[in-house]
């Protein structure tokens, strides 16, 4: 502790300052980091979502299609 008390109280605070700033930083950054992780997922999986419903609505409109030419082409 012999170099501490050599620094001087300038240097102190400095150092102090300093130590709680990367502290408080990387803990930000920790949460930030889940925030963002959960975010992803979520739009991933409404991604997913809009997905299946958008083949859903072209699989009934090319049965319905399908259904509409075998109408006509009984009837020509």
């Amino acid at each position: 502790m012999n170099w501490l008390s050599r620094m001087g109280l300038r240097w102190q605070v400095a150092v102090g300052v300093a130590i709680i700033f990367t502290f408080l930083f990387g803990t930000i950054a920790y949460v930030f980091s889940g925030a963002i992780q959960q975010t992803t997922e979520v739009v991933k999986r409404e991604r997913l979502n809009l997905a299946n419903s958008t083949a859903n609505s072209i699989d009934a409109l090319i049965d319905h299609t399908i259904d509409q030419l075998g109408s006509v082409a009984h009837l020509a």
